[in-house]
């Protein structure tokens, strides 16, 4: 998606709403499949628009800055005319927030050169370091806005 398509997506959302996400994100491939393509397109609900700023947890308190009340980013720059983007050498990103409701489970396919694979070829041809479980669960993600194939529709 275009950033001025995402900002009047979010622009018409109720901040902190559960809204529907598809989205794709590559894999590398091996050194033997270098030619291949590989990608997730992950299907889910997540929450946009949720500030932090009244949660008194010692680990987000920490990122704020003291002047300005917002969220200090590791990397990137919250972006001017949207405070759910991430502006990152030129691309843009969109803040999502993990649903953690029970009826909220993302789907995820696979495409190997642009066709419907199963999981195990997906991983027969990329890195076996792009499959290793993180640690910890992760409950904001930021995918490439480029990435988005659509958003909106409030879930429930």
């Amino acid at each position: 998606m275009e950033k001025a398509l995402v900002l009047t997506i979010v622009s018409t959302m109720k901040k902190g709403t559960y809204q529907k996400i598809t989205y794709t994100s590559d894999i590398t491939s091996n050194k033997d499949n270098k030619e291949r393509h590989v990608q997730k397109v992950v299907s889910s609900v997540v929450r946009i628009g949720i500030q932090y700023s009244h949660i008194n947890v010692e680990s987000i308190q920490s990122r704020k800055t003291s002047d300005s009340g917002t969220e200090q980013l590791p990397w990137g720059t919250w972006d001017i005319d949207c405070p759910f983007l991430i502006e990152h050498k030129g691309n843009y990103y969109l803040r999502c927030t993990v649903s953690r409701s029970p009826k909220h489970h993302p789907t995820v396919t696979y495409l190997v050169d642009g066709e419907p694979a199963t999981k195990e070829l997906a991983m027969s041809l990329t890195r076996a370091s792009e499959w290793t479980p993180r640690e910890k669960e992760e409950y904001v993600f930021n995918p490439k806005i480029q990435n988005i194939l659509s958003l909106g529709k409030e879930a429930k």
